[in-house]
């Protein structure tokens, strides 16, 4: 986008000055949309945010509580949280209190990025706007199943299944996701 401002400039002699500055302002920033359904939604946040503070990502949406794990995170309000940051490479269930759009702005990754996983379970964001196929994704990670939860109904993929049998293929930006790990890895998003 073009802009311009003036400068209007007046001495005590009343000597007068007048300059037009045009100046082109170019923006990377990316909306992204995420619904949540009245209940719970475990999302993720596939941008990489200017401002990651809950109370302002969140301020226009009526929620009741949101979660993480890790050591389990909570967030019930600016006062009852023990986090108050969003970590995009995280995932999160957020208890919507009606149907409502979650709307955020940020910039496209750089990649690679990599999010450290223990043995076990980790809940984990998709940050991409690229629908990726989640066995291309975890080719060289040791895992036993994945699940996604979506419009109070859960999906999963696992490798030791017949394709055919799993509900679940592909990370998809805005979801969260479950995701069991054999031994502590790094997963890589490229």
């Amino acid at each position: 986008k073009n802009y311009w401002f003036e400068v209007f400039i007046n001495d005590v002699y009343e000597n007068f000055a007048y300059q037009r500055i045009f100046f082109n302002v170019s923006s990377d920033i990316k909306t992204f949309n995420i619904s949540l359904k009245k209940g719970w939604n475990l999302i993720s946040i596939p941008l990489n945010l200017t401002n990651k503070s809950i109370k302002d990502i969140f301020k226009n949406i009526n929620f009741s509580s949101i979660f993480s794990y890790g050591s389990w995170y909570y967030y019930f309000n600016e006062t009852n949280n023990n986090f108050d940051e969003i970590n995009e490479t995280k995932g999160y269930w957020v208890n919507s209190l009606e149907n409502q759009t979650l709307i955020i702005e940020g910039y496209e990754f750089s990649y690679p990025i990599n999010i450290s996983l223990d043995q076990g379970w980790n809940l984990i964001g998709y940050p991409s706007l690229n629908v990726s196929l989640i066995n291309e994704t975890l080719k060289d990670i040791n895992y036993s199943v994945v699940y996604a939860y979506n419009s109070s109904r859960w999906y999963s993929y696992s490798p030791l299944r017949n394709d055919s049998l799993n509900s679940l293929k592909y990370f998809i930006p805005g979801f969260g996701y479950w995701i069991k790990v054999n031994s502590d890895t790094n997963l890589t998003y490229n």
